[in-house]
């Protein structure tokens, strides 16, 4: 059912009217032929409105669409607020997010607004991001200068850097031994990229 309720909420931030039902048997139960998609698709959001609510889920002809609902998802695409960020988007759910790549590069782009301002909240939003993105360099130079930032003892931050080391190793890349070279060298890099 969340990947049901994952789909209707992503139309609903994208300003959607819904998805048909047969995009959405088509994106859950692609397995199946058409009829058996249709009745696996009208028993599940039975269940859901038996769960939930029966007004959760709207059905206005071959569009299913959600009912208008408060989620963390949605406040942040609409105030940018990086208090709502909880945890890494769909880390639990097998499911091909349309909103997925918008919603790290929109993190990355509040974090680096609020770095100054507020580096403890940019540093946890980082560490979310990097279970998202574990091979970003943007975000781990984001999440070391917010880390430096907040005043956070060295010895950490070069345990957090080495962790980062470690895995990009995996993929065969080399990282520089200091995390300040690191950080140094990508915002020369960054900067390049911005007057180009």
């Amino acid at each position: 059912g969340k990947k049901l309720l994952v789909l209707l909420l992503e139309a609903q931030i994208q300003g959607k009217a819904g998805l048909s039902k047969l995009d959405l048997c088509g994106k859950l139960f692609h397995h199946l032929d058409e009829v058996a998609a249709l009745d696996s698709l009208y028993a599940l959001v039975y269940r859901i409105r038996n769960q939930l609510d029966e007004k959760v889920i709207i059905s206005n002809g071959e569009i299913y669409q959600l009912a208008k609902i408060e989620s963390d998802l949605a406040q942040f695409f609409h105030f940018g607020n990086l208090l709502v960020c909880s945890g890494a988007y769909l880390e639990d759910i097998d499911i091909d997010s349309e909103i997925r790549d918008e919603l790290v590069e929109l993190l990355k782009f509040h974090c680096q607004e609020n770095l100054e301002r507020q580096p403890k909240e940019v540093s946890r939003v980082c560490k979310i991001l990097i279970e998202m993105e574990p091979y970003d360099r943007d975000i781990l130079r984001l999440a070391l200068q917010a880390l430096k930032a907040s005043r956070i003892r060295s010895t950490r931050i070069e345990q957090f850097y080495q962790q980062a080391i470690d895995r990009f190793r995996e993929l065969g890349e080399a990282l520089p031994q200091q995390w300040q070279e690191f950080v140094d060298s990508n915002a020369l890099e960054q900067q390049k990229y911005q007057y180009q």
